[in-house]
């Protein structure tokens, strides 16, 4: 698609639909697609059995390295670690004791 090429459903060009998201939302749209990415990482971290592969290949990253890289960027902590923290505060709440901060 030519890059001046309205975009059909809104009948935008992609610097209007980029301004309008822009106003409506609060970021331009490539950062809320990464955001949303990260997000939904980070939820599926969480998730029982799910590898970091798994989440990296469910998130369309190509390499788990792209996606370590990225995550950590974000979030300021690796994929791992922020497994492992979710991990240790879900035992800790379910037998009462206290999070290890």
């Amino acid at each position: 698609m030519d890059a001046q090429f309205p975009l059909l459903p809104c009948r935008l060009s992609k610097t209007a639909f980029s301004n309008k998201f822009t106003e409506l939302v609060g970021s331009p749209p490539i950062e809320y697609l990464a955001m949303w990415r990260m997000q939904t990482a980070a939820s599926c971290l969480k998730e029982v059995g799910m590898t970091i592969d798994g989440v990296a290949e469910r998130c369309c990253y190509q390499s788990v390295s792209a996606f370590s890289k990225a995550f950590k960027r974000t979030f300021g902590v690796s994929p791992g670690n922020l497994r492992l923290r979710s991990t240790r505060d879900n035992m800790a709440s379910e037998s009462h004791w206290p999070a290890i901060a």
